[in-house]
């Protein structure tokens, strides 16, 4: 029998296995950015004295949108089939978070709201293409964490993204979020 820390680690390097199969096998372009962090086991819960690793998956806005809203464009289906196969691959257990982002033209009351609806579309999106007991939060940032300075239109287009991160429980999940609220660019963590 397999002790906590031997089956976070497996379940995660299992998860970083299929996503790659998955997102190769579907031809998705732009392919997403993937990184992972590791939570120390002091950021966990008493009952859950285990580093865990979280994976983080950021697609372009032009996987899903057009500048400025919140309908999925058609080229969304493929990703959003790639991701859908992921999580049918999951533990019931593990936590899956929906993450928008935005650059920072527009207000932040705006920005906040338009990256909140962004995340809503994906999971309902993915909860009807059938993703069995996995629970999706979502979660919006608004410009609060960009990738890159938004100081060109290249820059902007990367910071307007969703992304995908996914652990054991939602704990180190958490704590990850919370940090990255900390980090004004983000990117150096993600490769």
């Amino acid at each position: 029998m397999l002790d906590a820390t031997e089956t976070v680690a497996m379940e995660h390097q299992d998860r970083m296995v299929r996503l790659r199969r998955i997102t190769r096998q579907a031809g998705l372009t732009p392919t997403p950015i993937i990184g992972e962090t590791v939570v120390p086991r002091r950021h966990m819960p008493d009952d859950f004295p285990v580093d865990v690793p979280v994976l983080r998956v950021a697609f372009s806005e032009r996987s899903f949108f057009d500048t400025a809203r919140d309908e999925l464009r058609p080229e969304a289906a493929p990703v959003l089939d790639a991701i859908a196969a992921l999580l049918r691959g999951e533990a019931p257990d593990v936590a899956v978070f929906v993450a928008g982002h935005t650059d920072d033209r527009g207000s932040e009351p705006y920005n906040y709201d338009l990256s909140t609806r962004r995340a809503d579309t994906v999971a309902t999106a993915l909860m009807r293409s059938g993703v069995g007991d996995v629970a999706l939060w979502r979660v919006g940032f608004g410009e609060s964490v960009p990738l890159y300075p938004n100081s060109s239109a290249a820059n902007q287009a990367y910071n307007r993204r969703v992304e995908f991160l996914f652990a054991a429980r939602t704990e180190p999940v958490l704590d990850v979020l919370k940090r990255q609220l900390d980090t004004i660019c983000v990117a150096q963590n993600l490769a």
